[in-house]
């Protein structure tokens, strides 16, 4: 129940900042649903501070925490952080609290910064199920992926790569996936209509195929890989063999697909552009980011490791490349003789991401895992 009001209230919030806010409310509107977004964000990151036995990995965690001054195998970064704890404070909450405020902070400030739209970005943050599976969950990544946001911001933007590619090295002694943002700086200053349709035709082939070719590529080179890794692909791979399949939607997954080439068709002029000014440097970031995004929901439908990465590329542009759709100058355009039909093509959008969260969330099993909400206290 907690849930369904937290996403209830930032449905309301979302839309009355992607709609209402254009009314002559004008920025009154704007500034008061940006402060209880500011709110809102708070009360997320005290609810995942505080949470008690709650996600997959909670108890492996506090396993962890509990023989950090032991070797392990883990990445040593974390280890560190909590042999810190572990020495000095010696209660796993009191790292949790710092873990999950840390990195919420982070976040927070990543998409103040960079977002016209905040609201609505929680709303698809939580909508997309990232806040459970990251910050009720994900401990390790959820402080890896603010290390690389922070990075961002402090290399403003990619401009100091140097100052992005130490952070980025950082977060990879807290979770290892972290290497894949390695490829961020690339995302915005290369654009090509071509990777979209070769990403495309993959996608077909990788549905056709169901997985098989990717499957035994990865097996067979993880012969050569480190023990760790050996290990951990063949457990995914197994898992996917006794399991057919990770719960995918193709409906969902088809949505999705929709939306991006939508996302693509109102950017389509802007992206079609030579030159290098922020506004069309940020745009190429996004919509890479949203692309890489679409191709790793795709093998993660066979391989679910692949899904690790997403993480790393919606919060840095892919959910940045959604807002698009509330402020494009052909969405407005087509809008302008019939003000209904914004409110329609709005309307329909959030029911796109009510439609993903519905998808997981009425699975028992998952369901079963964060809830009822327990608090540690």
């Amino acid at each position: 129940m907690l849930y369904i009001f937290i996403l209830f209230i930032l449905f309301l919030l979302a839309y009355a900042e992607g709609f209402c806010a254009k009314t002559s409310l004008g920025i009154y509107a704007k500034k008061t649903i940006i402060q209880v977004t500011i709110v809102m964000s708070f009360l997320l990151a005290c609810i995942a501070a505080f949470r008690g036995n709650i996600g997959y990995d909670h108890n492996n965690y506090m396993s962890i925490f509990d023989y950090s001054i032991y070797d392990q195998k883990i990445e040593k970064g974390y280890l560190l952080l909590n042999r810190f704890f572990k020495v000095t404070t010696n209660s796993y909450y009191l790292f949790q609290i710092f873990s999950s405020f840390f990195s919420s902070f982070v976040i927070a400030l990543y998409i103040f910064k960079n977002s016209r739209y905040p609201a609505f970005f929680y709303f698809v943050y939580f909508a997309c199920l990232i806040y459970t599976n990251f910050d009720l969950n994900q401990q390790r990544q959820h402080l890896a992926v603010a290390i690389v946001l922070l990075g961002i911001i402090r290399s403003n933007y990619f401009r100091r790569k140097k100052i992005f590619f130490l952070y980025t090295l950082i977060a990879c002694y807290f979770h290892v996936a972290s290497i894949c943002c390695f490829i961020l700086p690339i995302f915005s200053i290369f654009f090509s209509f071509k990777i979209i349709y070769a990403m495309f035709f993959f996608i077909v082939f990788l549905m056709i195929t169901k997985g098989g070719i990717i499957l035994n590529f990865l097996q067979f080179f993880s012969a050569f890989a480190p023990g760790r890794w050996y290990y951990l692909v063949n457990g995914y791979i197994d898992f996917y063999k006794t399991h057919n399949a990770r719960n995918f939607s193709v409906l969902g997954f088809l949505l999705r697909v929709f939306v991006f080439l939508f996302i693509i068709y109102i950017n389509y002029d802007d992206l079609k552009k030579k030159n290098v000014d922020t506004n069309n440097i940020n745009l190429k970031f996004k919509i890479n980011s949203l692309m890489m995004v679409l191709l790793l929901t795709s093998f993660s439908s066979f391989f679910e490791m692949f899904g690790r990465f997403n993480e790393y590329y919606n919060l840095a542009g892919a959910f940045l490349a959604y807002e698009t759709i509330l402020d494009s100058k052909k969405v407005k355009t087509l809008c302008k003789h019939i003000p209904t039909l914004r409110f329609i093509i709005i309307l329909l959008y959030f029911l796109f991401f009510l439609l993903i969260f519905y998808n997981s969330w009425k699975i028992p099993e998952y369901r079963a895992v964060f809830s009822p909400f327990d608090f540690f206290f």
